[in-house]
């Protein structure tokens, strides 16, 4: 997501490999006891501070990747929660 094209969480090619990452990691996430809302935001931040200066388009696209995070987790959120009510 960090590069300039912008690749996106999806169900076909790259963009599902970076969907599958982020709900994996929301999903180990949960069972570590984070709830937290805005956890993958804020470690997305922390990455995007600590490789900028190595790789600029993280810089350049940092709006465009901590959106894409803020709504796949509320997307994943979405779904675990309709999985825990079964």
């Amino acid at each position: 997501m960090g590069d300039d094209k912008g690749i996106v969480p999806a169900n076909v090619d790259q963009g599902y490999i970076v969907r599958r990452l982020i709900r994996r990691a929301i999903r180990f996430g949960r069972l570590l006891g984070i709830t937290e809302i805005g956890w993958t935001r804020g470690v997305a931040e922390i990455v995007i501070n600590d490789y900028k200066d190595v790789y600029a388009e993280l810089g350049r696209n940092q709006d465009f990747i901590l959106k894409e995070m803020l709504g796949r987790r509320r997307k994943v959120s979405e779904n675990l929660g309709k999985r825990e009510k079964k």
